[in-house]
């Protein structure tokens, strides 16, 4: 095994060599001294260099995120004894090796790229940070050895010598996260070098530090590595390295999932499932705080680049990322409501599921509110303006810190509940050991002096370093006296969980959580916004503290809480049901709505229209009311052919039937009361939201008249199905013969649309009552 791997990693490298020679022949290049910039067979430099660096970023963040979470597998299992554990670790360490050689060629092509296509800048970057290339391409070497090491010592280092093969995970790390530290050196220098101060007139530099001027370097490489956003991005791609390996890692068991034959395969990758998600949504949790912050560094160094990022050039890209990081939150959720299916006693927590879903569907539709919407000259007149006069207020900052701070604490209700699920009758606390208490008060006393030392910071801050006038002093005692208000609720949770009420305490301190950093600071960031903009930032800071203190806190309380618990029974490994994609669903129905009404041409986008149409076929035959007897039903699902199934998204009985007619019922009417349907004189106006209109309408059509005739004849013993079902077979294919008769003639005169419509309508209706 070990030949073969090493002979695909060097058919990768080799692979990747010859592309580079391939691509490298006909670079572009000019005459008269090194080119500022060069180009592969004339494509957009920056496109390819994007590409390249994606690529090889997503294999690099699963290379560098599956070990952190292999070694604490690891660890767990060698403290616990649980097999399974050490056998998770090992599965996840096998990834590794195939994702490693081609990090590895994408890295190398990035790093020919760069230096063919952009000389300057590389030449300018290989001066500033020399030392840094060589010690990258050691720790490249070190960590490489240590990670075949790891993998095929697995078994060798077992036993007593468990420890040793622990620190080579350990080893595997640190090497790992000091080549990502040192990239991102890189990366951040190009955003925000340290800049000299440089006297405008005379030109002479003072200080040390990239000169504006000239572009020439006189700093220091700790200068250099130690940028503004250096740390920010550190942040914010270790915790997205962890995310996105875990839910790789997740997606690789839920496959394995579906194609395991035996049941105790079944159980351990849904298991590896289950860890796999958990250790993406904890570190999903706090990536919007880290982006965040992130963000904010990049306007306090550069309000322009600032505003080119999220309000200019790419701005479009964090609508999309608004888009995505809404459906993970999601996504992850409805996982974790859908795993307490497998769960005995998780029938107790069902009802509060659904409130949950409002939550979330509300903060994301608040989250992806745009400020300044795209609108025509008419539109604008229409509206009154630019912006709207109400949506407009929730596509501000305010707002989004506001919403998102709800999410956060609704996904940690979401886990809190998947975790309670199956525990029963409790151990009171107060009946427990000292070492209960003590987890519960040295989770306070972090909360308490991660609060009380920012509040102490906002009651003495002086506005005039943040270049505001000393009246605006009092707009940071609100949010200084939540902090204090905060740490009075954590004591009372505490003391309520002394006296075993932990229950009423964790809600005490969610809700003066959600009340302060929801309710209060978000619609109070609008004033701030108004009259002392600048302080924002410190109240985006004060929401994110109350949000991560519940998160440390009721966390605290709550591994408390259920120590010792009798459990209700245990977990259904390998039970768990294929994930409905319901939403999915209602997404394909909801874009294809407003394009119709936006009067976009979907007929030419046919990846809508067809994906339209298989939703729609599958959703109505794989969900199709079939009438069994009670005591049938019953049989057949001790028999293991009908797999029970809660209603999708837990909403009553054919609601998704409901939202997706009433939806293209309402369209149409719409359409009709404008005007875009049939005019006067009885013509088309808008042929292709006719099209589609026919296509859904008479397919849902033969779905309602099958439903029907099935309800009106059941128990008959003489039903009319072959003759009704012949009778549909002709006159669908006499209209498709017919239509395809007149075109393949060359006739096209001859079959209007509307004849066309109704041909298409006939055969779509004939599909839907089957």
């Amino acid at each position: 095994m070990l030949i073969l791997r090493s002979r695909r990693s060097g058919l990768a490298i080799g692979l990747a060599a010859l592309a580079l020679a391939l691509i490298a022949a006909p670079v572009v290049a000019q005459d008269g001294g090194p080119p500022d910039y060069r180009s592969y067979f004339g494509a957009d430099s920056r496109l390819v260099v994007w590409v390249v660096a994606q690529l090889h970023l997503l294999f690099a963040a699963f290379v560098l995120g599956v070990p952190i979470f292999a070694l604490i597998t690891e660890f767990i299992g060698y403290r616990s004894g649980e097999p399974r554990y050490d056998r998770l670790a090992h599965d996840f360490t096998k990834l590794l090796a195939a994702s490693f050689s081609t990090t590895a060629a994408f890295g190398g092509l990035l790093a020919f790229s760069l230096f063919a296509l952009y000389p300057k800048v590389m030449d300018h970057l290989s001066d500033v940070f020399t030392p840094t290339y060589a010690l990258y391409g050691l720790l490249f070497f070190a960590e490489a050895f240590t990670m075949y090491f790891y993998l095929y010592s697995w078994n060798r280092l077992a036993g007593p010598r468990k420890v040793w093969h622990l620190l080579a995970g350990l080893a595997l790390n640190v090497f790992g996260i000091a080549i990502m530290l040192i990239a991102n050196s890189w990366v951040t220098y190009m955003m925000s070098p340290p800049l000299a101060e440089v006297n405008a007139e005379t030109g002479a530099v003072t200080g040390q530090g990239l000169n504006p001027l000239t572009g020439e370097w006189n700093g220091t490489l700790w200068q250099a590595v130690n940028n503004p956003l250096w740390g920010p991005l550190n942040i914010h791609r270790f915790l997205g390295n962890i995310a996105f390996g875990g839910f790789i890692v997740g997606a690789y068991a839920a496959v394995r999932f579906l194609y395991a034959k035996s049941r105790e395969t079944r159980a351990y990758y849904d298991w590896m499932g289950y860890i796999g998600n958990f250790i993406g949504i904890a570190a999903l949790i706090p990536m919007p705080f880290a982006g965040y912050y992130l963000g904010r560094e990049v306007y306090s160094y550069s309000a322009v680049m600032g505003n080119n990022m999220m309000g200019g050039t790419f701005s479009w890209t964090f609508i999309i990322q608004a888009i995505l990081i809404g459906a993970l939150f999601i996504g992850a959720n409805f996982y974790l409501w859908s795993g307490m299916e497998r769960i005995p006693g998780a029938e107790r927590y069902k009802k509060y599921i659904k409130w949950l879903d409002v939550i979330l569907i509300l903060c994301f539709a608040i989250w992806l509110t745009p400020h300044n919407l795209p609108l025509s000259p008419e539109e604008q007149a229409a509206m009154g303006g630019q912006f709207h006069p109400t949506l407009k207020f929730l596509g501000l900052m305010a707002a989004k810190n506001a919403v998102v701070n709800f999410i956060i604490v609704a996904t940690f209700l979401s886990f809190l509940l998947y975790r309670r699920a199956n525990k029963g009758e409790r151990v009171p606390v107060s009946r427990q050991g000292v070492g209960s208490k003590i987890i519960v008060l040295v989770g306070f006393v972090i909360v308490a002096l991660a609060l009380g030392w920012y509040a102490a910071n906002l009651f003495t801050l002086d506005p005039a370093a943040l270049d505001l006038t000393p009246d605006k002093a009092p707009y940071l005692i609100l949010p200084a006296a939540l902090l204090v208000a905060q740490i009075a609720a954590g004591l009372i949770a505490v003391i309520l969980t002394f006296r075993d009420r932990g229950d009423v305490g964790q809600m005490v301190y969610l809700g003066v959580t959600v009340l302060g950093a929801v309710f209060i600071l978000g619609p109070y960031g609008f004033v701030v916004m108004t009259q002392a903009n600048p302080l924002l930032r410190n109240i985006a800071v004060v929401q994110w503290l109350m949000t991560i203190s519940s998160l440390v806190l009721v966390t605290a309380i709550d591994i408390v809480l259920v120590r010792g618990a009798r459990e209700v029974g245990s977990i259904r490994w390998g039970q768990m049901k294929a994930p409905s994609q319901y939403t999915l669903i209602l997404l394909v129905v909801g874009v294809v709505c407003v394009e119709m009404v936006r009067g976009h041409d979907l007929l030419s986008q046919f990846v809508w229209v067809e994906a339209l149409m298989i939703v729609l076929a599958h959703y109505f035959t794989s969900r199709r009311l079939v009438y069994l007897p009670p005591d049938a039903v019953r049989q057949l699902t001790e028999q293991g052919v009908l797999v029970p199934e809660p209603h999708p998204l837990y909403l009553p009985r054919h609601s998704i039937r409901l939202v997706i007619v009433a939806a293209f019922v309402l369209v149409g009417a719409w359409l009709y009361k404008e005007g875009r349907l049939i005019n006067a004189q009885g013509q088309l106006v808008d042929k292709h939201a006719v099209a589609i209109l026919v296509m859904v309408f008479a397919y849902l059509a033969g779905v309602l008249l099958r439903g029907l005739g099935g309800l009106v004849m059941r128990g008959r013993q003489n039903t009319p199905t072959r003759i009704w079902g012949d009778l549909k077979a002709l006159v669908a294919l006499g209209a498709m013969f017919f239509a395809a008769g007149v075109t393949l003639a060359g006739k096209p005169e001859l079959l209007p649309d509307v004849a066309r419509h109704a041909a298409l309508a006939a055969v779509l209706f004939y599909f839907g009552s089957r």
